[in-house]
């Protein structure tokens, strides 16, 4: 499995897990921890966007060298 697929089940486990642990807080204490609760989201929301721009750059630099691979093989065969 890719790193990056690694980093982001990672990121979405401790989110479940940190909305339960929310969840659970609140039913006991009666109080939640809105500050913390948006940052941790927000830090979230911040990573999964750069996990998409690292893989549309991968994808597209795949695409690249695999049209340039596919042009290769097409001289070859003239």
């Amino acid at each position: 499995m890719r790193f990056l697929k690694k980093l982001l089940i990672c990121v979405y486990v401790f989110l479940g897990a940190f909305v339960i642990y929310c969840c659970v807080n609140f039913t006991l204490q009666q109080t939640e921890p809105t500050t913390l609760i948006g940052c941790v989201f927000a830090s979230a929301g911040v990573e999964s966007i750069v996990s998409f721009l690292i893989k549309s750059a991968e994808s597209k630099e795949e695409r690249k060298n695999k049209k340039e691979d596919s042009k290769e093989d097409i001289d070859k065969e003239n």
